[in-house]
């Protein structure tokens, strides 16, 4: 089971300096934390001419390396528009019905707000439930 995701983050050009500190901070942080080498959480970032933009069609994690990273950079370069990123998991391999399903997410940052996870199979259980009680 492999992740594709995209998101492109819009950073001014006079904050892109400090982005690339913020970058390789986190990167060295989510590695130790992860115990992987760093090699392995640079790969989805690639550089834009409107700021960083989040690519990845193999492996990332979303929750332990992509969004603290993506926090990171909203909260620090105090970025006023939201970051927007979704995401799929894919498989090469013919799926079987012991595998989890493809599925898929996505998730929103805004400066000073928590992040807001958007997880359809979650939101497809909550409206069952709220059918059920009716």
């Amino acid at each position: 089971m492999s992740v594709e995701f995209s998101g492109l983050m819009r950073i001014p050009k006079e904050k892109r300096k400090k982005a690339q500190k913020i970058v390789e901070r986190e990167r060295r942080r989510t590695a130790k934390r992860l115990k992987m080498r760093m090699e392995a959480l640079s790969e989805f970032l690639v550089d834009y001419e409107h700021g960083l933009w989040f690519l990845e069609d193999s492996y990332a994690d979303i929750e332990e390396a992509v969004e603290p990273l993506a926090r990171a950079l909203v909260d620090e370069l105090e970025l006023d528009e939201p970051f927007f990123l979704e995401w799929a998991f894919t498989s090469e391999d013919e799926l079987r019905l012991t595998d989890p399903g493809p599925g898929g997410g996505a998730f929103l940052i805004a400066r000073g707000r928590p992040t807001f996870w958007i997880v359809p199979s979650a939101l497809a259980e909550e409206k069952l439930k709220e059918w059920e009680r009716r």
